[in-house]
């Protein structure tokens, strides 16, 4: 299933159109939130379809609305391959004066 996540803009509303794109990006955060608790797969994919005004037009938006992506909602074919999650000690790096950074850090 493809759900379309769109922000219908007001500009010069309330609330500022910024916000009102972000809280539909939140809405469809959700949305995947939502089908994995439930058991689906999803992903979230824009593209030039986002931002053609026939497929607005087609979808009953207004020009200065927003489409914030296509919800592919749906049962996974198979199971993710599990990945050994790394330390955080290898994903972090020091420039410059690391002995100097070193001295002034305190590890608890």
């Amino acid at each position: 299933m493809i759900v379309v996540v769109a922000a219908a803009c007001i500009p010069g509303g309330k609330i500022p159109v910024i916000e009102q794109i972000l809280s539909a990006g939140a809405a469809a955060q959700n949305i995947m939130l939502a089908a994995l608790a439930l058991g689906f797969n999803s992903m979230w994919k824009t593209g030039g379809p986002a931002y053609d005004e026939h497929v607005k037009t087609a979808l009953g938006l207004k020009a200065e609305d927003a489409i914030v992506g296509f919800m592919y909602l749906g049962t996974d074919a198979g199971k993710p391959d599990m990945m050994q999650r790394p330390s955080w000690r290898d994903l972090v790096r020091h420039w410059g004066n690391h002995n100097a950074i070193a001295e002034r850090t305190v590890w608890r």
